[in-house]
This record gives structure tokens, sequence and C-alpha cells, in this order.
């Protein structure tokens, strides 16, 4: 799995740009795979599947907070 997010790393330039660290890149997936599971569940059963939308935020805040720390540290150096 790892080897896959390097290699869609390398092929968007904007990240590379950014400077995402592969963790980050790692919740950004998660986040995005958690919504879509959330959307195919809604779509099939008709339940709104709003814990699932919670996790997915908890992915994305961490990945905000990483991102905070990132710029926070690289300040202080």
């Amino acid at each position: 799995m790892i080897g896959s997010l390097d290699a869609i790393a390398s092929t968007i330039p904007q990240i590379r740009e950014t400077k995402m660290t592969r963790t980050r890149i790692i919740l950004i997936t998660v986040a995005t795979a958690i919504i879509v599971a959330q959307a195919v569940i809604y779509y099939q059963t008709g339940e709104s599947g709003a814990w699932l939308s919670a996790l997915a935020m908890v992915f994305v805040i961490a990945s905000m907070a990483i991102s905070f720390f990132e710029e926070k540290k690289s300040k202080e150096e």
C-alpha cells in the first residue's frame, strides 16, 4: 500500500510541491475511502451512516493537526 501511495504522489506534482508527508497522504486517502464507503452504504441501504462521517472527520482533523505541527516545527528551525 505504501508503494502505491508513493506512485500516486510521484504522478501528482502538487502533492510533491506541498511536501505532504506520507502520514498525511495516508490519512487523506483513508478519509476519502471512508466517504466513498458512506456514499455506497447510503445508496444501498438508505441509512445515513453519520458515524462514518464522524470517522472521516477524525482522519481529516488528524491530517490538519500534523500539518499545523509540521509548519510550527519548520518555523522554529
